[in-house]
Protein backbone atom coordinates (compact mmCIF):
# COMPACT_ATOMS: atom_id res chain seq x y z
CA UNK A 1 0.00 0.00 0.00
CA UNK A 2 0.79 3.70 0.29
CA UNK A 3 2.15 6.41 2.65
CA UNK A 4 0.67 9.29 4.50
CA UNK A 5 2.71 12.17 6.05
CA UNK A 6 2.60 15.42 7.87
CA UNK A 7 2.81 18.54 5.62
CA UNK A 8 4.57 21.22 7.71
CA UNK A 9 3.39 23.64 5.70
CA UNK A 10 -0.25 22.96 5.55
CA UNK A 11 -0.10 21.51 8.88
CA UNK A 12 -2.62 18.79 7.35
CA UNK A 13 -2.02 14.94 6.56
CA UNK A 14 -1.37 13.57 2.75
CA UNK A 15 -2.54 10.10 2.29
CA UNK A 16 -0.54 9.06 -0.95
CA UNK A 17 -1.82 5.66 -2.96
CA UNK A 18 -2.64 4.50 -6.27
CA UNK A 19 -6.02 5.07 -7.88
CA UNK A 20 -6.12 0.98 -8.33
CA UNK A 21 -5.10 0.72 -4.63
CA UNK A 22 -8.17 3.13 -3.95
CA UNK A 23 -10.28 1.60 -6.16
CA UNK A 24 -9.73 -1.55 -4.43
CA UNK A 25 -10.78 -0.53 -1.03
CA UNK A 26 -14.50 -1.22 -0.06
CA UNK A 27 -17.34 1.27 -0.58
CA UNK A 28 -17.42 2.18 3.50
CA UNK A 29 -13.97 3.14 3.24
CA UNK A 30 -14.37 4.72 0.05
CA UNK A 31 -16.90 7.02 2.23
CA UNK A 32 -14.82 7.35 5.15
CA UNK A 33 -11.84 8.57 3.23
CA UNK A 34 -14.01 11.39 1.18
CA UNK A 35 -15.52 12.73 4.67
CA UNK A 36 -12.24 13.00 6.92
CA UNK A 37 -10.09 13.92 3.50
CA UNK A 38 -10.61 15.88 -0.09
CA UNK A 39 -8.22 15.30 -2.96
CA UNK A 40 -5.50 17.53 -3.77
CA UNK A 41 -4.24 17.56 -7.51
CA UNK A 42 -1.57 19.98 -6.94
CA UNK A 43 -0.15 17.25 -3.87
CA UNK A 44 -1.82 14.35 -5.48
CA UNK A 45 -2.82 12.71 -2.62
CA UNK A 46 -5.96 12.88 -0.20
CA UNK A 47 -5.60 15.84 2.26
CA UNK A 48 -7.15 15.67 5.52
CA UNK A 49 -10.03 18.10 6.44
CA UNK A 50 -8.37 19.42 9.31
CA UNK A 51 -5.12 20.64 10.49
CA UNK A 52 -2.88 19.23 13.32
CA UNK A 53 -3.60 18.01 15.91
CA UNK A 54 -7.21 17.87 14.16
CA UNK A 55 -5.99 15.46 11.93
CA UNK A 56 -7.11 11.97 14.12
CA UNK A 57 -9.82 10.50 12.07
CA UNK A 58 -7.75 10.61 8.37
CA UNK A 59 -4.41 9.67 10.59
CA UNK A 60 -6.77 6.22 11.87
CA UNK A 61 -7.85 5.68 8.04
CA UNK A 62 -4.32 5.77 6.93
CA UNK A 63 -3.28 3.29 9.63
CA UNK A 64 -6.50 0.67 8.88
CA UNK A 65 -5.69 1.04 5.20
CA UNK A 66 -2.03 0.07 5.76
CA UNK A 67 -0.61 3.08 4.88
CA UNK A 68 3.14 3.81 6.29
CA UNK A 69 3.85 7.22 7.89
CA UNK A 70 6.94 8.76 6.71
CA UNK A 71 7.29 11.51 8.92
CA UNK A 72 6.99 15.40 8.53
CA UNK A 73 7.48 17.01 5.45
CA UNK A 74 8.21 20.67 4.00
CA UNK A 75 9.10 23.30 6.61
CA UNK A 76 6.48 25.78 9.18
CA UNK A 77 7.90 29.00 7.95
CA UNK A 78 4.82 31.28 8.75
CA UNK A 79 5.84 34.42 6.43
CA UNK A 80 6.93 31.57 3.45
CA UNK A 81 3.52 30.27 3.90
CA UNK A 82 1.42 33.22 3.84
CA UNK A 83 4.41 34.48 0.50
CA UNK A 84 2.91 31.75 -1.20
CA UNK A 85 -0.76 31.68 -0.27
CA UNK A 86 -0.92 35.81 -1.55
CA UNK A 87 0.94 34.19 -4.59
CA UNK A 88 -1.90 31.65 -5.54
CA UNK A 89 -4.37 33.84 -4.50
CA UNK A 90 -2.62 36.16 -7.39
CA UNK A 91 -2.76 33.28 -9.61
CA UNK A 92 -6.62 32.52 -9.13
CA UNK A 93 -7.13 36.47 -9.58
CA UNK A 94 -4.95 35.74 -13.25
CA UNK A 95 -7.32 32.51 -13.84
CA UNK A 96 -10.72 34.35 -12.90
CA UNK A 97 -9.52 37.15 -15.13
CA UNK A 98 -8.78 35.14 -18.14
CA UNK A 99 -12.41 33.43 -17.77
CA UNK A 100 -14.01 37.05 -17.32
CA UNK A 101 -12.54 37.80 -20.89
CA UNK A 102 -13.68 34.62 -22.49
CA UNK A 103 -17.16 35.28 -21.09
CA UNK A 104 -17.36 39.13 -22.71
CA UNK A 105 -15.89 37.76 -25.48
CA UNK A 106 -18.63 35.05 -26.03
CA UNK A 107 -21.98 37.65 -25.08
CA UNK A 108 -20.22 39.78 -27.50
CA UNK A 109 -20.73 36.66 -30.01
CA UNK A 110 -23.87 35.82 -28.71
CA UNK A 111 -25.13 39.15 -29.14
CA UNK A 112 -23.96 40.47 -32.14
CA UNK A 113 -27.16 39.24 -34.64
CA UNK A 114 -29.73 41.60 -32.39
CA UNK A 115 -27.22 43.81 -32.19
CA UNK A 116 -26.91 44.65 -35.92
CA UNK A 117 -30.46 44.63 -35.99
CA UNK A 118 -30.82 47.30 -33.40
CA UNK A 119 -33.13 50.26 -34.28
CA UNK A 120 -34.76 48.39 -37.04
CA UNK A 121 -38.29 48.55 -36.07
CA UNK A 122 -39.26 46.46 -39.11
CA UNK A 123 -37.30 43.37 -38.02
CA UNK A 124 -38.61 43.76 -34.42
CA UNK A 125 -41.95 44.11 -34.91
CA UNK A 126 -42.92 41.85 -38.13
CA UNK A 127 -45.66 40.06 -36.79
CA UNK A 128 -45.42 35.88 -37.46
CA UNK A 129 -46.71 34.94 -40.60
CA UNK A 130 -48.08 31.06 -41.51
CA UNK A 131 -46.36 30.99 -44.56
CA UNK A 132 -42.53 28.90 -45.17
CA UNK A 133 -40.93 32.58 -45.76
CA UNK A 134 -43.03 33.61 -42.29
CA UNK A 135 -42.23 30.97 -40.37
CA UNK A 136 -38.71 30.80 -41.28
CA UNK A 137 -38.10 34.10 -40.20
CA UNK A 138 -40.17 33.96 -36.60
CA UNK A 139 -37.48 30.95 -36.16
CA UNK A 140 -35.06 32.60 -36.70
CA UNK A 141 -35.23 35.84 -34.86
CA UNK A 142 -36.14 33.58 -32.06
CA UNK A 143 -32.60 31.98 -32.31
CA UNK A 144 -31.35 35.11 -32.19
CA UNK A 145 -33.37 36.85 -29.24
CA UNK A 146 -32.31 32.78 -27.45
CA UNK A 147 -29.09 33.53 -28.40
CA UNK A 148 -28.86 37.21 -26.75
CA UNK A 149 -30.57 36.24 -23.80
CA UNK A 150 -27.09 33.64 -23.30
CA UNK A 151 -25.17 37.15 -24.58
CA UNK A 152 -26.23 38.92 -21.54
CA UNK A 153 -25.89 35.70 -19.03
CA UNK A 154 -22.81 35.28 -20.39
CA UNK A 155 -21.57 39.02 -19.62
CA UNK A 156 -22.98 38.58 -16.27
CA UNK A 157 -20.82 35.59 -15.54
CA UNK A 158 -17.91 38.19 -17.03
CA UNK A 159 -18.73 40.83 -14.26
CA UNK A 160 -18.86 38.29 -11.70
CA UNK A 161 -15.43 36.50 -12.34
CA UNK A 162 -14.17 40.28 -12.97
CA UNK A 163 -15.27 41.45 -9.59
CA UNK A 164 -13.49 38.15 -7.42
CA UNK A 165 -10.15 38.47 -9.85
CA UNK A 166 -10.51 42.34 -7.93
CA UNK A 167 -11.21 41.30 -4.30
CA UNK A 168 -8.44 38.44 -4.47
CA UNK A 169 -6.10 41.03 -5.39
CA UNK A 170 -6.84 43.43 -3.12
CA UNK A 171 -7.18 40.80 -0.32
CA UNK A 172 -3.78 38.96 -1.01
CA UNK A 173 -2.39 42.88 -1.17
CA UNK A 174 -4.17 44.15 1.77
CA UNK A 175 -1.99 45.10 5.29
CA UNK A 176 -3.50 43.84 8.32
CA UNK A 177 -4.73 46.46 10.54
CA UNK A 178 -2.93 47.19 14.03
CA UNK A 179 -5.89 45.07 16.10
CA UNK A 180 -6.07 42.11 13.51
CA UNK A 181 -2.14 41.94 13.94
CA UNK A 182 -2.49 42.50 17.64
CA UNK A 183 -4.96 39.61 18.09
CA UNK A 184 -2.87 37.02 16.21
CA UNK A 185 0.51 38.27 18.09
CA UNK A 186 -1.68 37.50 21.21
CA UNK A 187 -3.01 33.92 20.00
CA UNK A 188 0.53 32.78 18.72
CA UNK A 189 1.94 33.79 22.01
CA UNK A 190 -0.81 31.68 23.75
CA UNK A 191 0.11 28.91 21.41
CA UNK A 192 4.01 29.14 21.98
CA UNK A 193 3.22 28.74 25.77
CA UNK A 194 1.14 25.93 25.63
CA UNK A 195 3.77 24.17 23.47
CA UNK A 196 6.43 25.17 24.90
CA UNK A 197 4.59 23.08 28.59
CA UNK A 198 3.91 19.83 26.18
CA UNK A 199 7.22 19.81 25.05
CA UNK A 200 8.82 20.00 28.92
CA UNK A 201 6.14 17.21 30.02
CA UNK A 202 7.08 14.84 26.75
CA UNK A 203 10.71 15.61 27.19
CA UNK A 204 10.17 14.31 30.86
CA UNK A 205 7.94 11.34 29.78
CA UNK A 206 10.88 10.37 27.01
CA UNK A 207 13.99 10.51 29.53
CA UNK A 208 11.59 8.33 32.19
CA UNK A 209 11.39 5.94 29.29
CA UNK A 210 14.78 5.59 28.24
CA UNK A 211 15.67 5.17 31.84
CA UNK A 212 13.36 2.38 32.23
CA UNK A 213 11.48 4.25 35.59
CA UNK A 214 8.29 3.65 33.19
CA UNK A 215 6.93 1.54 30.69
CA UNK A 216 3.51 1.88 30.71
CA UNK A 217 1.03 4.53 30.92
CA UNK A 218 -1.68 4.90 33.45
CA UNK A 219 -4.20 2.43 31.91
CA UNK A 220 -1.86 -0.29 31.51
CA UNK A 221 -0.65 0.60 27.67
CA UNK A 222 2.66 0.36 27.14
CA UNK A 223 5.08 3.19 26.55
CA UNK A 224 6.38 3.67 22.99
CA UNK A 225 9.10 5.80 22.86
CA UNK A 226 8.77 6.18 19.10
CA UNK A 227 5.36 7.63 18.99
CA UNK A 228 6.44 9.93 22.01
CA UNK A 229 9.19 11.20 19.98
CA UNK A 230 7.12 11.60 16.84
CA UNK A 231 4.63 13.39 18.80
CA UNK A 232 7.54 15.57 20.55
CA UNK A 233 8.47 16.22 16.58
CA UNK A 234 4.92 17.34 15.73
CA UNK A 235 4.68 20.20 18.84
CA UNK A 236 7.88 21.23 17.91
CA UNK A 237 6.54 21.64 14.54
CA UNK A 238 3.96 23.49 15.59
CA UNK A 239 5.93 25.79 17.78
CA UNK A 240 8.07 26.85 14.78
CA UNK A 241 4.77 27.63 13.12
CA UNK A 242 3.14 29.85 16.45
CA UNK A 243 6.69 31.73 16.96
CA UNK A 244 6.91 32.52 12.92
CA UNK A 245 3.16 33.21 13.19
CA UNK A 246 4.41 36.10 16.14
CA UNK A 247 7.15 37.14 14.37
CA UNK A 248 5.16 37.85 10.89
CA UNK A 249 2.79 39.85 12.95
CA UNK A 250 4.95 41.72 14.90
CA UNK A 251 6.60 42.67 11.90
CA UNK A 252 3.77 44.33 10.72
CA UNK A 253 2.75 45.45 13.48
CA UNK A 254 5.93 47.50 13.43
CA UNK A 255 5.88 48.50 9.65
CA UNK A 256 2.31 50.66 11.03
CA UNK A 257 4.53 52.00 13.82
CA UNK A 258 3.41 49.53 16.47
CA UNK A 259 0.52 50.13 18.79
CA UNK A 260 -0.73 54.01 19.15
CA UNK A 261 -3.25 54.03 21.75
CA UNK A 262 -2.29 52.20 25.39
CA UNK A 263 -3.04 52.67 29.02
CA UNK A 264 0.13 55.39 29.27
CA UNK A 265 -2.63 57.71 26.70
CA UNK A 266 -6.47 56.34 27.35
CA UNK A 267 -7.98 57.17 30.77
CA UNK A 268 -11.58 56.71 31.87
CA UNK A 269 -14.07 59.24 30.63
CA UNK A 270 -12.14 59.42 26.93
CA UNK A 271 -13.94 58.87 23.81
CA UNK A 272 -12.33 55.93 21.31
CA UNK A 273 -13.16 55.36 17.65
CA UNK A 274 -13.76 51.57 16.95
CA UNK A 275 -12.77 50.67 13.29
CA UNK A 276 -15.86 49.34 12.11
CA UNK A 277 -17.78 50.05 15.05
CA UNK A 278 -17.85 54.11 15.49
CA UNK A 279 -17.27 56.02 19.20
CA UNK A 280 -17.61 55.14 22.33
CA UNK A 281 -16.56 56.01 26.08
CA UNK A 282 -14.11 54.45 27.91
CA UNK A 283 -15.12 52.82 31.24
CA UNK A 284 -12.15 51.32 32.02
CA UNK A 285 -8.57 51.22 30.63
CA UNK A 286 -7.43 47.28 31.03
CA UNK A 287 -3.51 46.40 30.70
CA UNK A 288 -4.07 45.26 27.40
CA UNK A 289 -7.79 46.42 26.11
CA UNK A 290 -10.49 48.96 27.09
CA UNK A 291 -13.92 48.04 28.24
CA UNK A 292 -16.17 50.45 26.61
CA UNK A 293 -19.90 51.50 27.27
CA UNK A 294 -22.36 50.98 24.57
CA UNK A 295 -24.90 53.48 25.12
CA UNK A 296 -27.16 50.15 25.47
CA UNK A 297 -26.76 48.75 28.90
CA UNK A 298 -24.24 46.64 28.29
CA UNK A 299 -20.42 47.01 27.52
CA UNK A 300 -17.61 45.64 25.54
CA UNK A 301 -14.17 45.30 25.17
CA UNK A 302 -11.74 45.88 22.73
CA UNK A 303 -7.85 45.68 22.11
CA UNK A 304 -5.84 48.99 22.09
CA UNK A 305 -4.53 47.84 18.40
CA UNK A 306 -8.36 48.80 17.35
CA UNK A 307 -8.96 52.43 18.36
CA UNK A 308 -8.39 54.45 15.71
CA UNK A 309 -9.19 57.57 17.58
CA UNK A 310 -9.11 59.14 20.98
CA UNK A 311 -10.89 62.02 22.17
CA UNK A 312 -9.51 63.10 25.53
CA UNK A 313 -12.11 63.59 28.41
CA UNK A 314 -12.67 67.44 28.63
CA UNK A 315 -12.37 68.98 32.41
Amino acid sequence: MGTYLLNAETQKLELHFTREEYMALSEDMKRRIKSACLFSRRSGAWVSRGKYPNTYTAEKIAKEIGLEYTGIEGEADFAAQKERSAERAQERADRYEARAERKEREGETLCAPIERVRGDIAFMTQPNINSTAGRAFTRQRERMFAAYDRGMEAYRQSEWYAQQAERLRKESAATPDRGFCERRIKEARHDIKALRNNLAYYDGIAKRVESGEMTAWGNGEPVSIERIEETIARAEMQLAQAMGKEAYYTEMLEAQGGLIYSRENVRAGDMVKIRRYGWYTVIRANPKSVTVDTGHGYSLKFTYGEIDEVKAKTA
